[in-house]
């Protein structure tokens, strides 16, 4: 309905959403048809429309403004949506608002807000719509931070098959997020197509990173995604790990340190959401957020059957087919037995040629990363191997390519501090000598020239109280650099 994160009646006036990238700041303006451009920040009065009577503001982004509006000739009550900057709206933001309406007149369907009118006459060209009461998915998540696993299924069940149908109409939306999820009554609602694209229409790759960083895929993270249904199958995953775990798959401080993990990293397990959430809805979800397009469902529909297999306590169709019996050796190891698996990685028992135990860990197979994210794991995982702290895990060996990319630590037996310390407190003196000694082993990994960037109790293991800190492979080398995007 709009650009805004906040796009419900119950919705407050100004967009705070960290995440809104094209969200701008300052005094707008608005046009109405060939009147002066009035300040949008008024106290009385909104902006005249032929034929409507405004009556109030619900929402605005950066680039719209909506309103619930009465349509006069059929006393009906709608949602008005305008270029919040009127005249003085570049030609590009006039050409997304006409991208907008064009792609939701095309959409017939009972979970995608209805177009009802568009004028382009005058300085401010506006559209009606249908106004949907009530809150937005991301209103929600606020209020209730996450939702059981079969009411999450659910609801992205629904928004996948809707997601469908606009596919085969040939639309992309490019912009899936909780803000542009409307919940009213008993109906939920895609909205705010501003950013869509036509399947059938080529267009030229360039640098601008367009949507919103926690939800996009890696591919649009790079400024060069081709308009594919695999863009929205990774929003809708993640969106579906935000309603399971109460946030999004990756967060930062800044856009360009989310779009840097978007790029190169997998979102942590959700192995540890209390309360737990069953591994075949697990599966689902990063499915959808795998790096590559062909690793993830080739379509909503094919998403929307799986969920419903969930649902339904059916096995996933993946499950369904004959699988490969497991690789007994890699390199000169010979795997013993599998002790995790997560997004991107899985962890074995193994045993080296000298036939000493190990923690073997390994790409998980199917998972495809670009060549680009192996290097960078590569060459962090060999500084890994300088390490020498009796707090930090001992990295012995790197070996494999592409898929079978594999490196060796030593195998520490005993919990994390994540899994020993649920639903417990530790005395202040015992966590302040832990920190401690953490802290040690943190300043001999920045000496050694790596920035871990994911210390949490997940990543500390306990062996006879003796913690051990590990999760290396994913840190940041200190002498790497950020990359520069253009966004919009």
């Amino acid at each position: 309905m709009s650009d805004s994160s906040k796009r419900s009646v119950s919705a407050p006036k100004q967009d705070a959403s960290p995440e809104n990238v094209s969200a701008s700041q300052g005094t707008t303006r608005i046009g109405t048809g060939s009147e002066p451009a009035v300040d949008s920040a008024w106290i009385d009065g909104f902006p005249t429309v032929p034929g409507y009577e405004i009556l109030e503001e619900v929402g605005r982004g950066g680039m719209g403004v909506v309103f619930k509006a009465n349509q006069l000739s059929l006393d009906r009550i709608v949602a008005l949506k305008m270029i919040r900057d009127g005249a003085l709206a570049s030609e590009k933001q006039r050409s997304r608002f006409r991208t907008e309406a064009a792609a939701v007149a095309r959409l017939q369907h009972p979970n995608i807000v209805q177009i009802f009118d568009l004028h382009e006459k005058g300085d401010a060209p506006f559209f009606s719509m249908e106004l949907v009461e009530g809150e937005n998915l991301a209103q929600l998540l606020q209020r209730e931070k996450k939702l059981t696993p079969n009411r999450a299924a659910t609801l992205l069940e629904t928004l996948s098959q809707a997601v469908h149908y606009a596919h085969q109409q040939g639309i992309i939306h490019r912009d899936l997020k909780p803000a542009n999820i409307l919940l009213g009554k008993c109906t939920v609602k895609i909205t705010d197509f501003g950013l869509a694209r036509q399947l059938d229409v080529t267009h030229t790759p360039t640098l601008s990173v367009m949507g919103t960083p926690s939800y996009m895929a890696p591919e649009q993270a790079e400024g060069e995604a081709p308009t594919e249904p695999s863009l929205d199958v990774y929003s809708l995953g993640a969106m579906l790990y935000e309603m399971l775990s109460g946030s999004p798959p990756f967060e930062g401080e800044t856009v360009i340190s989310i779009l840097d993990k978007v790029r190169y990293e997998m979102p942590r397990s959700l192995e540890s959401v209390t309360p737990p959430i069953p591994p075949a809805l697990q599966k689902i979800c990063f499915r959808c957020l795998q790096k590559q397009p062909k690793d993830r469902y080739p379509d909503a529909a094919a998403l929307a059957e799986d969920l419903q297999n969930f649902l339904a306590g059916r096995p996933l169709t993946e499950d369904q087919k004959p699988s490969s019996p497991p690789e007994k050796t890699l390199g000169d190891h010979k795997i013993e037995k599998e002790l995790a698996r997560g997004g991107l990685w899985v962890v074995y028992r193994a045993k080296d040629s000298e036939d000493r135990s190990v923690a073997l860990k390994r790409i998980r197979p199917g998972s495809s990363p670009p060549q680009e994210q192996l290097s960078r794991l590569n060459a962090t995982v060999q500084i890994a191997k300088k390490l020498s702290h009796d707090n930090l895990v001992p990295y012995l060996e790197v070996g494999g390519s592409g898929e079978d990319f594999y490196f060796t630590m030593s195998l520490i037996e005993g919990p994390t501090l994540e899994k020993s310390m649920k639903g417990k407190t530790m005395p202040s003196r015992k966590a302040a000598e832990l920190i401690a000694t953490l802290a040690g082993a943190v300043e001999h990994a920045h000496q050694t020239g790596l920035i871990h960037c994911h210390l949490d109790q997940s990543n500390v293991l306990l062996h006879e109280d003796k913690p051990t800190l590990i999760g290396f492979e994913m840190a940041r080398r200190r002498e790497d650099r950020k990359g520069s995007f253009d966004l919009e």
